[in-house]
């Protein structure tokens, strides 16, 4: 019984590493198919209200939606660390510092989602402009906290997976080149080189040789 159930958690997490793959696209339709351009932070009181009341369900999809990829990003970030544990249940700190990173960015993914949904619904309810130019001036600051998460992320797996063979340590460079670029004034670009690893990241766990532990 004890086996069953373990090879029937084994063919369910098999497909984890996947949810990486659905969080880029998820996100990727969030933040540029819905969210699109919003204004900016010098931009008006006037201007901002124009734009969230007239494109308010708009931005509301894609808070909600944007919220449902954190989902998938700590379901990618469970099956990483578990990936990235040494073999014989030895503790590891590296793994530990990536998920940790995937949970102060799953955090400030949801933090920015309420803050878009906050403007879309101020300004669909005819709020202040004055406060919905607040609003929208600490929306073109969330991006600080998801950034950070997914670099300490970077940084965590990179410490883990330069250490391992073949492809793994490919990737292991590769996301601390990344990981220290989101902390540098080219931060959006590591953020959008940290998608593109997450998918690489995603495929390479999936094809990892697995082994069952004996009953």
């Amino acid at each position: 019984m004890r086996t069953r159930r373990r090879r029937g958690n084994i063919g369910t997490l098999r497909f984890a590493p996947l949810a990486g793959l659905f969080f880029v696209v998820l996100t990727v339709v969030a933040f540029l198919g819905l969210g699109g351009d919003t204004p900016d932070i010098d931009s008006s009181p006037q201007e901002v209200a124009a734009f969230f009341s007239t494109h308010s369900g708009r931005e509301e999809s894609a808070a909600f939606l944007l919220s449902i990829a954190v989902v998938f990003l700590v379901i990618f970030g469970a099956s990483l660390r578990a990936a990235l544990r040494p073999p014989g249940g030895v503790s590891d700190g590296w793994s530990s510092v990536a998920f940790g990173g995937v949970l102060v960015a799953s955090a400030g993914f949801l933090v920015a989602a309420a803050v878009r949904l906050a403007i879309a619904e101020a300004a669909d309810k005819q709020v202040p402009p004055a406060a919905v130019q607040a609003l929208n001036a600490l929306d073109n600051a969330a991006f600080l906290p998801f950034a950070s998460g997914l670099g300490i992320m970077l940084l965590g797996a990179a410490g883990a997976m330069i250490g391992m063979p073949g492809l793994m340590r490919e990737l292991g460079w590769m996301a601390s080149m990344i990981g220290i670029v989101v902390f540098t004034p080219l931060g959006e670009l590591g953020f959008f080189a940290s998608g593109i690893w997450i998918i690489l990241a995603s495929c390479a766990l999936f094809f990892m040789p697995r082994t069952e532990s004996p009953a």
